[in-house]
């Protein structure tokens, strides 16, 4: 009597498929990451001055006020998202401020979508003739957000310029994004690929 025994292989599963397809999974979410982080960040920059408005400054007080509380101000160029978030010729209220320190209610300028709030003055600049105070020049830093979908809050540069004419002073100011922050993307990136290389090693171990 022959008695015949069918075998069962139990099948393993491989491990170089599982291996490679986590490691594709890993990169592509690395990579999803660093395209939505860098998708957020607002580009550009803008220039604007006096709309219809005086500059009142006292140099004394180191105060900065308007002859006028709102629309105050207009937009003269613009380039980058900043031409989306802050067209040409629209209005901007641009609100009081003091210098030194800084002592200023934030925004200290909005046209009611996009927004700077100044967190630092990093440069003070006092022209005088004789005694006579004829101009100021600052430079500051701060955060550019608007209420647009899309964008994240974006570090920025700051200046305001006055100049006086007879007994007024015409101004202006603008507003630039710092070198633009990669948003993790370098990190992210190398992230991805240390995991690449971890992966990639632990794939030709279970070979040997």
């Amino acid at each position: 009597m022959v008695v015949i025994r069918y075998l069962r292989h139990k099948t393993k599963p491989n491990k170089t498929v599982k291996m490679k397809l986590k490691i594709t999974t890993i990169a592509l979410a690395g990579l999803a990451l660093v395209a939505s982080s860098q998708a957020a960040l607002i580009t550009g920059g803008v220039t604007m001055s006096a709309n219809a408005t005086t500059a009142l400054i006292n140099p004394t007080l180191d105060s900065v006020k308007f002859s006028s509380l709102s629309n105050n101000a207009k937009v003269d160029s613009a380039d980058g998202d900043m031409l989306t978030l802050t067209p040409l010729n629209s209005l901007i209220t641009y609100s009081p401020f003091e210098y030194d320190p800084l002592a200023v209610v934030n925004p200290i300028w909005t046209n009611g979508i996009t927004s700077f709030s100044l967190t630092s003055v990093t440069s003070i600049t006092e022209n005088f003739i004789g005694t006579k105070f004829v101009g100021l020049l600052l430079f500051g830093t701060g955060l550019i957000t608007t209420t647009l979908p899309g964008f994240e809050a974006t570090p920025g540069l700051w200046s305001f310029n006055a100049s006086r004419t007879n007994t007024k002073f015409s101004w202006g100011s603008t507003a630039t994004v710092t070198a633009v922050p990669d948003g993790g993307a370098t990190l992210a990136l190398l992230g991805v690929s240390i995991l690449g290389l971890g992966g990639t090693r632990r794939l030709f171990a279970s070979k040997k």
